[in-house]
C-alpha cells in the first residue's frame, strides 16, 4: 500500500537551494529565516571544511560565504570551489561577506566572488543580491 503526498502548488525559487557558510550562530539563522520566506532552500554550514562537503555534494544556485569562520577561511572554501572545472558548483555565484575585507583580500579572490558586503550590511541589499545571482545562474 502506497502513500500519496498530497500536490500543492511550490514557488518556483523553492526548489532553489543556497549555502549559507557561517559560523555567527545568530547570524545564520537570521539568514536562513529571510532566504525561506523568500522561497529558497537553505543549507547551512559553520566551518570551511562543512562547505567544501557540502559543495562537493549538492549544487547551489548561490553561497553566501563569511570570510573569518572559526575554522578555516571563505577564501579556501571559494578556492576549492573554483579550482576545477568539473566541481559541482564550480560556476556558482558566491556573495562574500565579512568584517574585515581589505584590498589584499579582495585582488586574492575578488575575481571568483560575484559581490562582496562588509558587516553590518543590509538584509534587503543581500537579498536582492542573492535575487539577481541566483536567478542568472538558475539552469534554462
Amino acid at each position: 500500500m502506497s502513500t500519496k503526498t498530497p500536490i500543492r502548488h511550490v514557488p518556483s525559487t523553492a526548489k532553489r537551494s543556497i549555502l549559507v557558510v557561517e559560523d555567527e550562530k545568530a547570524l545564520a539563522e537570521n539568514l536562513r529565516t529571510i532566504l525561506e520566506e523568500e522561497g529558497f532552500g537553505v543549507i547551512h554550514a559553520a566551518t570551511a571544511l562543512d562547505a567544501t562537503v557540502k559543495l562537493r555534494n549538492q549544487s547551489f544556485c548561490c553561497v553566501v560565504l563569511d570570510l573569518n569562520l572559526e575554522r578555516g577561511t571563505g577564501d579556501q572554501v571559494v578556492q576549492s570551489m573554483r579550482a576545477a572545472s568539473t566541481n559541482l558548483n564550480h560556476a556558482t555565484p558566491v556573495v562574500l561577506t565579512s568584517g574585515h575585507l581589505n584590498r589584499g583580500v579582495l585582488e586574492e579572490i575578488g575575481p571568483m566572488v560575484q559581490h562582496a558586503f562588509v558587516k553590518p550590511y543590509s538584509m534587503e541589499e543581500l537579498l536582492q543580491k542573492i535575487r539577481a545571482l541566483s536567478d542568472a545562474h538558475a539552469p534554462a
